[in-house]
């Protein structure tokens, strides 16, 4: 419930929402650093996570490695255009590169999960080809391979990983 000095919204007819102040102009003058905010916020009730409010409450990881070995189920897929990353065809044009934003629950949480590999984004779109497009239960999560990469353009090496839906039994 909304305490009196919190923000009221009423949806107008004319598509914008009308609002009422959250705080006096006394407390806003009053706060002196971020812990007076937040413990004003706290005493007024209106203190919300925006994980709770914005978004599917599914976090944006980069770290593939905890979805090694660890039980899994790919939830959904959906692929995009890169602007960062293009690649050459075999006509020689050059095309934005494609990529996977994958939805997937664990026992430790609710993940997202983007990318662009020719491993597991690489998989999902085979998947997608055979009318497959979420559900997918993965035993053992992930598997990696390691190795090293040559980068056509420089010449230098470096250690690369592609991570796999594992399949294995």
């Amino acid at each position: 419930m909304l305490s009196d000095t919190q923000q009221k919204g009423t949806l107008m007819s004319n598509g914008t929402v009308a609002t009422t102040r959250l705080y006096t102009e006394d407390q806003l003058r009053e706060i002196k650093s971020f812990e007076d905010a937040f413990q004003l916020a706290i005493a007024t009730g209106g203190i919300v996570s925006v994980g709770d409010v914005i978004g599917d409450g599914f976090e944006l990881t980069k770290d593939k490695q905890q979805f090694v070995g660890q039980e899994m189920v790919v939830l959904t897929w959906a692929f995009s255009e890169s602007d960062d990353y293009t690649k050459q065809t075999e006509t020689g044009e050059t095309i934005n590169g494609r990529f996977a934003t994958i939805r997937v629950i664990t026992r430790r949480g609710k993940f997202v999960i983007n990318d662009g590999s020719t491993g597991l984004a690489a998989q999902l779109e085979s998947l997608s080809e055979r009318g497959i497009n979420g559900n997918v239960h993965c035993p053992k999560g992930l598997r990696v391979s390691e190795y090293d990469y040559t980068d056509p353009k420089s010449g230098e090496v470096s250690k690369a990983k592609t991570y796999y839906l594992d399949s294995a039994a």
